[in-house]
């Protein structure tokens, strides 16, 4: 039976010095792919990002697992899953998002993700924005369905926003990662740990096929639970190290494990 390797990308795959894949990484991926074992991508980004990334590294998995879990693609951009936010919890956010002054917003649906609006600084680079812009208003949104909200703000502001969310909509999933100044709202039970157990029983996958390795607060729920799981080592994450099986500095050394 084929290993299931389900690996982070931001913090964990591109891991490198440089802020980029670091090439021992990449060949241990692709060596993987190679010797016909299953390579997943877990992250929390969208899979329009996250299908560049892989194609710009010649990397092919054979699922994307994106939007933290809430969306699972096929190698050919097949949805094959969705978790997307109620409608009453939607229009409750949004009700709320409304009202407060936010520096920016994202929303994500199950196939694009996009500014409501954004006048934050690290959201553009050599004076362009890094995504588009829509034209479409808060009402607007309630027609639509998402996958998530993103929001950066100061820290106090997040952590207030946290508290009105979990206190309006306690059924929704808040994520706010250590190396990001964002906070990301999601459906309900929507997580990697979530999205693999969807694929588990898709395809028939054991428990003890199962590979997951991560960095972040949106990691932890599959760190957890599987016992062949993998955190990588970096100063921000020492909190969350201990949730897992095994702590590495970079991918490739799993293949040490694979070795036993």
């Amino acid at each position: 039976m084929p290993w299931w390797l389900f690996s982070d990308y931001d913090g964990t795959l591109r891991n490198g010095a440089d802020g980029e894949v670091d090439v021992r990484d990449l060949r241990f991926v692709q060596e993987f792919i190679a010797q016909n074992q299953i390579f997943v991508i877990a992250s929390g980004r969208p899979y329009e990002q996250m299908f560049y990334e892989m194609k710009k590294l010649k990397i092919q998995p054979s699922f994307y697992l994106t939007n933290a879990g809430a969306i699972i693609r096929d190698q050919h951009g097949k949805i094959l899953y969705q978790c997307v936010l109620p409608s009453s919890d939607r229009d409750v956010i949004i009700d709320y998002l409304a009202s407060q002054e936010l520096q920016s917003l994202i929303y994500a649906t199950p196939f694009e993700e996009f500014y409501l609006f954004t006048d934050h600084p690290s959201y553009y680079k050599d004076g362009q924005l890094k995504r588009k812009i829509t034209n479409y208003s808060f009402a607007d949104l309630k027609s639509f369905d998402l996958v998530c909200f993103k929001i950066q703000e100061v820290r106090e502001k997040l952590d207030q926003i946290a508290l009105d969310v979990q206190r309006i909509a306690p059924n929704l999933t808040i994520i706010r990662n250590y190396d990001s100044d964002i906070l990301e709202i999601h459906p309900p039970n929507s997580s990697k740990r979530q999205a693999i157990q969807v694929l588990q029983k898709m395809f028939a996958i054991a428990d003890d096929q199962v590979i997951v390795v991560g960095d972040d607060h949106n990691d932890v729920g599959m760190m957890e639970y599987f016992e062949h799981s993998f955190v990588i080592n970096q100063p921000y994450n020492k909190a969350i190290q201990p949730l897992a099986t095994y702590k590495i500095n970079h991918l490739f050394e799993i293949k040490n494990f694979l070795k036993k």
